[in-house]
């Protein structure tokens, strides 16, 4: 666990000083109520109630990409000597993602739940594989290993699998919510930042095929979910009826 003594203060004055205090202050929090450092894990709950030690695949990913944001900043403020801390912490949480890696066929993604012997497993969300995605991109630009790239890329594939291919489905395209053997919806929430970490990935590889992917996803968003101010609708049902929540 990281205390608050341990976080040193940040350099320049006013907001910035005001922020990166309160920033460090709940990331402390964070980790002193929900981390498990034996475990490279974090709690659901605090008190703990349920069935399930661990969280869902989808606040891991926040406590992660917060986990990389504090260890950017500390690596920014390398007279601090807070980063070797942050570093060995950072690589303790991408220990503890790699136990949510299900490699179902016939394309391996990140399950709800860390899978057998740790836990369930369940349903693989193609959201959650996409806020994954972007954040191992973060980890890769901080970090400078090639792996966390490749599997930024891998949660990718997974992602695009998603993608509707039936060209006689209402507006036909778009990133279902979750995998499943029947139809379900596809959503803003898995369409939109998927086109996100394909630009992403389009700018850390220069594969052009991320790019078609980008434009892709971000058009059919415009033109399928958009409405007349500018806003998105949720997403769209199996049988074409658009759900209007912004």
């Amino acid at each position: 666990m990281i205390s608050m003594q341990a976080l040193p203060a940040s350099g320049g004055n006013g907001l910035r000083v005001v922020d990166a205090a309160r920033a460090r202050a709940v990331f402390a929090s964070m980790q002193h109520y929900f981390y498990l450092p034996a475990d490279k894990l974090y709690r659901g709950t605090y008190p703990p109630y349920g069935r399930h030690r661990y969280s869902l695949v989808w606040p891991f990913s926040q406590a992660l990409a917060a986990t990389v944001s504090v260890a950017a900043d500390a690596r920014g403020r390398s007279a601090s000597g807070a980063w070797p801390s942050y570093r060995t912490l950072l690589s303790d949480n991408l220990a503890g993602l790699g136990l949510y890696w299900k490699r179902t066929p016939p394309v391996p993604g990140y399950a709800a739940y860390p899978v057998a012997p740790v836990g369930p497993g369940g349903a693989r969300y193609y959201d959650d594989n996409v806020w994954l995605g972007r954040t191992l991109l973060r980890a890769h630009a901080l970090l400078g290993q090639r792996r966390l790239l490749d599997r930024a890329q891998a949660a990718f594939r997974f992602v695009r699998r998603g993608w509707d291919e039936n060209p006689l489905d209402a507006c036909p395209g778009g990133v279902y919510f979750f995998e499943a053997r029947h139809k379900t919806y596809r959503a803003t929430t898995s369409t939109a930042p998927a086109a996100e970490l394909a630009a992403e990935l389009y700018s850390a590889t220069g594969n052009s095929t991320y790019r078609v992917w980008a434009v892709r996803m971000y058009v059919w968003m415009n033109r399928c979910l958009r409405d007349g101010g500018g806003l998105y609708a949720d997403h769209i049902n199996a049988d074409g009826t658009v759900e209007p929540t912004r």
